[in-house]
């Protein structure tokens, strides 16, 4: 009750105030404010985006009090404003010099040195900021310090600073999202999950933690483990629905589908019905072979979103599984209109018109995948296949050459393919070499080769081969 009287008190005051500063204007007549009227107005008109007003303000406080260091900042902010960098600076640095201690100083001179993109001088201003504000401020700097050094692509810096920020303040969710999403971009999951289990033996409740660790085991395939992180955080905080989420995907890995599609059924239960979720509960049961209650989850996930290319794409997979070959080409067909700019629709588009004896159409579009994205393995690999069905083994030769250079991630599986190829071409020796290398990154990936090419099968120095890494792999 008290509370909100000294609340509507204070707006009352403020609404005088500017009403005798508006009166003042108006009339041409000169008023008298102090300092921190002043601050007020101009912080007003600021929030208001009202920059003249601004600067009437620091005109009257010049005329009225010239000596004021309150004026003086506002001065530098309004320069600021204006875009004058190098002026507010000369302001800033006028209050700087008569008050070393003065919080705002020093993030306004951050502000102008990042918008100088001179950034590691902001960073040195807010270390100075932070280190004389109170607790809560003392977070929000050191958050936005830790954007810096994100901009600078610098996360290392920006891991220990939030990491130091959690050693004091363990219940900054912000800080612990944004430590998660700097370990992701510095690559360093497997630091990430110890600094969790460290934090975690400190602070068991740390739902965004249990959470957080959730996400980085998923990252890294240890979907048990997950699993069972996503249940701890669900455990503290029954709402969280993006830990349901995650923990639905987590057991879809695991094919766990049923499950998977109860903890989707929760995220719904705590954020409303979204379309891509209706999409994940669709994969599972397409993957349960549930046809008909997949359909039908992707077609209420399209028309709750019609630009989302993911149902339209489960759509046609679901009428590509039921042999029904001619209308999943539709649905397929839909998602690339959707989403032109997704390399995996336009193979799957690829895919659908081969299925269709489209041929010339097929090729199209897996070379707009291509150079959508070139590094995608799936692209080449089916390409190659198609070129194979046309008779041009040749050509599907030197796709596959030009696969393994861009994919180099994905060498077993396009070795494979190049080896039948070869083979195909009378290139046995080429043939071989790709065969041996293949076997030494993926030996089982050779079932695959055998399984689409039998008749390399019956040759005798495959089988010697193969049988010799055979031999390797059991030792």
């Amino acid at each position: 009750m008290d509370d909100n009287f000294e609340f509507q008190e204070e707006q009352e005051d403020d609404a005088a105030l500017i009403a005798r500063f508006e009166s003042m204007l108006s009339n041409g007549n000169q008023a008298y404010f102090d300092p921190d009227e002043l601050e007020d107005l101009f912080n007003h008109y600021l929030f208001d985006g009202d920059i003249n007003k601004c600067a009437d303000v620091v005109a009257l406080g010049v005329i009225l009090h010239p000596n004021s260091l309150q004026i003086k900042q506002i001065h530098a902010q309004l320069k600021f404003e204006e875009g004058e960098l190098r002026a507010s600076l000369d302001r800033v640095n006028d209050v700087l010099s008569q008050d070393d201690a003065n919080i705002d100083a020093y993030l306004l001179k951050a502000q102008i040195f990042i918008q100088l993109e001179e950034r590691k001088r902001a960073i040195k201003y807010l270390f100075k900021a932070a280190d004389l504000s109170d607790p809560e401020a003392y977070q929000d700097i050191i958050m936005d310090i830790s954007m810096e050094y994100q901009t600078l692509e610098d996360y290392d810096s920006a891991i220990i600073i939030l990491s130091q920020l959690l050693e004091k303040h363990p219940d900054n969710h912000s800080a612990l999202y944004e430590l998660a999403y700097c370990y992701d971009l510095a690559g360093k999951l497997k630091e990430s999950i110890s600094f969790y289990k460290v934090f975690l033996d400190k602070e068991p409740y740390s739902f965004v933690a249990w959470y957080n660790l959730g996400n980085a085991m998923c990252k890294l395939g240890n979907y048990s483990d997950a699993v069972s992180a996503f249940d701890f955080a669900i455990a503290i905080k029954d709402d969280l629905s993006s830990a349901h989420f995650n923990k639905g995907n987590a057991l879809a890995h695991l094919g766990l589908y049923e499950a998977s599609i109860e903890s989707f059924e929760e995220t719904i239960k705590h954020e409303g019905t979204q379309a891509i979720t209706l999409n994940y509960i669709g994969e599972s049961y397409e993957k349960l072979k549930k046809y008909d209650e997949a359909f039908s989850y992707y077609m209420h996930a399209s028309e709750l979103d019609p630009d989302l290319s993911e149902p339209w794409i489960g759509m046609g997979v679901v009428k590509d599984l039921t042999g029904q070959h001619l209308e999943a080409l539709k649905y397929i067909e839909k998602a690339v209109q959707t989403d032109q700019s997704n390399a995996a629709n336009w193979v799957m588009l690829g895919n659908a018109y081969e299925k269709n004896n489209r041929s010339i159409e097929a090729e199209e579009a897996y070379l707009s995948a291509i150079d959508i994205q070139d590094n995608l393995a799936d692209a080449w690999f089916d390409y190659s296949n198609l070129l194979l069905d046309m008779d041009q083994a040749n050509k599907a030769v030197e796709v596959l050459i030009t696969g393994l250079e861009k994919c180099p991630n994905d060498k077993d599986k396009l070795e494979y393919r190049l080896a039948a190829c070869l083979f195909i071409t009378g290139k046995k020796d080429e043939a071989m070499t790709y065969l041996e290398h293949a076997l030494q990154i993926n030996f089982g990936g050779h079932k695959d080769l055998l399984e689409y090419c039998p008749e390399i099968s019956e040759r005798s120095e495959v089988i010697q081969l193969i049988e010799s890494y055979s031999n390797n792999n059991e030792r």
